[in-house]
């Protein structure tokens, strides 16, 4: 049995796919989100920043910046979305935040000889990577909260059972905020014995060192952080 621990809507959208491909899953969120009043500052002058799918859709959603605006977005599912919405000045496209932080630290430099841009907007959520900031240079970065992330309080009695009973085969887990709360919640039920030899299958390797680092020894990610990679892994389990 797969236990996926997305957000319920992403979560049954994966366990539909999961099922077809002849698995047997269970779904069990450990967060959910609600948007945030926001108000952007004329951009003019600044980069946006997009890091993830949910910052896209809240963005899009708001209209509250042109398709002038300068963009640096992180995941191929966030550029597509405002490729098709007709943003013109996407500045760079990269897979996870390390590259984003290599590509603003060395690459970016050049646009910025011969563009004025004062800072960079990252428009992200509650809980999101602080040490990119922190790595960032040459530029300066201000977080803007446009969403809010809440964590579930325990585990369901029902996940807890299978956990046991050594039902769950393998986990899949998509952000390191979930990793690391999984971890907790396994210690908080007395679960930690139950679960080392479930398999962690993560969406990227920053994602599965956790588990590693947290003694896990059935570690694994996608090639690529994106679910059609994690579900080309999942098959080859």
């Amino acid at each position: 049995m797969i236990l996926i621990t997305r957000p319920k809507k992403q979560a049954l959208d994966l366990k539909k796919k999961i099922d077809s491909l002849g698995y047997e899953s269970i779904v069990s969120p450990l967060s959910y989100f609600r948007s945030l009043s926001f108000n952007l500052e004329a951009p003019k002058n600044k980069i946006i920043l997009i890091s993830s799918p949910r910052a896209t859709n809240i963005l899009l959603n708001s209209k509250q910046i042109p398709k002038t605006t300068y963009l640096l977005i992180i995941g191929n599912s966030s550029f597509q979305k405002f490729d098709q919405a007709g943003f013109k000045n996407i500045i760079h496209v990269t897979k996870n935040s390390d590259e984003m932080c290599n590509y603003i630290n060395n690459g970016l430099k050049k646009i910025l000889r011969k563009n004025i841009f004062s800072q960079i907007l990252h428009l992200t959520g509650t809980v999101s990577n602080n040490n990119f900031i922190e790595k960032v240079k040459h530029i300066k970065v201000r977080k803007i909260i446009i969403y809010e992330t809440k964590f579930i309080r325990s585990l369901d009695l029902s996940v807890c059972n299978y956990i046991i009973q050594k039902k769950i085969k393998i986990c899949l887990v998509y952000s390191q905020a979930n990793a690391n709360y999984l971890i907790q919640l396994f210690k908080k039920h007395h679960l930690e014995k139950h679960t080392k030899k479930i398999i962690f299958l993560s969406l990227s390797k920053n994602i599965a060192q956790i588990f590693t680092d947290a003694g896990f020894k059935n570690s694994l990610y996608a090639d690529m952080p994106t679910q059609k990679s994690l579900l080309t892994k999942l098959s080859k389990i």
